[in-house]
């Protein structure tokens, strides 16, 4: 049953995957934006801040403005 059946699932795999690159690239090319959630990716949100104060600072050619507060971070797990 194995070498009947290979070409399809072969096929099949290989046209999600043909799928899945072209949908993934579409996106990039759309620039969506990222959801990321309060509490679990404060860090995240803290380095896409950062990211964007410092290339608004160099555009502007003025000294970088740390935007990010202190604050204590608490996870359970």
């Amino acid at each position: 049953m194995k070498p009947l059946l290979r070409p399809y699932v072969r096929a099949f795999f290989c046209a999600r995957t043909a799928t899945s690159w072209r949908c993934s690239s579409r996106g990039c090319v759309t620039g969506p934006v990222l959801s990321l959630i309060d509490d679990a990716d404060t860090q995240a949100r803290w380095y896409y801040r950062l990211k964007q104060e410092y290339r608004h600072a160099r555009a502007e050619a003025r000294p970088f403005d740390n935007p990010v507060k202190p604050r204590t971070l608490r996870w359970r797990s």
